[in-house]
């Protein structure tokens, strides 16, 4: 909408090696974290700050600070985690159902003023058209049905915190040998079915040892960056999603589509979830094994959708907005 063409943008990252080398009129890119004289100038001059993860503090009372969320939506509570400084002004919620639920994430008083009901940006892209084009950067060749599996990490790659005591040996959930995998692969060759892994980009890769098949694409945070791949437009390319603790599994409700839940290890995952009572926060299999997988897998194949009015309803308890113009709803609130 052009938006660039009236107001100059900045966009800071804490990794910018991947930044295209030609960027939109009137956007700069900047490092968090690396010294920049004219990233502190644009900071104290800005009349607009959004963030989804690591927030940049205001200089100035007038200027407008907005959280757009980072993770709300996942089973795992990241109350403690993640901190919301006073400087922020408004805090981007999916609905006013749900806000008692994001306020406890986030640490939070509730009822707050600062809570707005516009939708999460990150997620229109889910109401877009599909047009396949992020699943041909992976494959040419043609499966029935695509499905996509997210586990979230279990390992930090970044130190030495571990959110799991379970032992996964192929450095994957669910999987403990080859055998399995092998196994897993022949099942998706009978059914036609492609299956995509996608490691967490946070997750410790030291003890993968998992590798492409003819039914399985294993994606690494680094393939998605060599390849340029959207992950929510590939989302849209896929029959199903499967994850666990994850908050994709709350974004992935926009496409209403079945949703499983991969939870061999939920007596050893060592953080706070959401709620003590699962089924009322859920709305797909349990699966605690590969016989799971198995049967989740058949009913995809067979297009047997067993919790689509269970996922409705729990649809509906989210979001507010099931339409795709959240960025439409925020640069109105905004005046922009």
């Amino acid at each position: 909408h052009k938006y660039n063409h009236k107001y100059k943008i900045i966009w800071l990252l804490k990794h910018t090696e991947s930044v295209p080398a030609s960027l939109p009129l009137n956007v700069e890119c900047y490092s968090i974290y690396s010294p920049s004289f004219k990233r502190n100038y644009h900071i104290c001059t800005a009349k607009y700050f959004l963030a989804d993860d690591k927030i940049t503090n205001k200089t100035r009372k007038k200027q407008i600070s907005v959280y757009c969320t980072h993770g709300i939506g996942s089973l795992k509570c990241p109350r403690g985690r993640i901190l919301i400084p006073d400087s922020v002004d408004y805090v981007l919620m999916p609905a006013k159902t749900y806000m008692p639920i994001v306020a406890n994430a986030l640490s939070m008083d509730y009822p707050n003023d600062k809570f707005v009901s516009l939708g999460y940006p990150v997620n229109d892209v889910m109401y877009a058209a599909c047009d396949k084009s992020e699943l041909f950067k992976l494959t040419k060749n043609k499966f029935s049905k695509v499905v996509m599996w997210l586990p979230t990490f279990r390992k930090l790659n970044t130190s030495l915190r571990c959110d799991s005591d379970k032992d996964n040996p192929l450095g994957i959930p669910l999987v403990m040998n080859m055998e399995e995998y092998n196994s897993l692969n022949s099942i998706l060759e009978s059914l036609d079915m492609l299956l995509i892994i996608k490691l967490h980009p946070n997750q410790l890769l030291e003890g993968l040892k998992i590798k492409d098949l003819s039914n399985i694409v294993v994606l690494t945070h680094s393939d998605m960056k060599e390849k340029s791949i959207n992950l929510y437009k590939l989302l849209n390319s896929t029959d199903a999603l499967i994850s666990d603790y994850s908050s994709i599994v709350g974004a992935y409700l926009h496409l209403d589509r079945p949703i499983a839940y991969v939870f061999d290890d939920i007596r050893e995952y060592k953080l706070d979830l959401i709620s003590d009572d699962l089924s009322q926060v859920t709305a797909g299999t349990f699966i605690y094994n590969l016989y799971d997988m198995h049967h989740f897998l058949e009913d995809i194949a067979k297009e047997n959708d067993r919790y689509m009015e269970k996922r409705h309803k729990l649809r509906d308890f989210i979001y507010e907005y099931k339409d795709g113009n959240s960025c439409k709803r925020l640069a109105e609130f905004l005046q922009l």
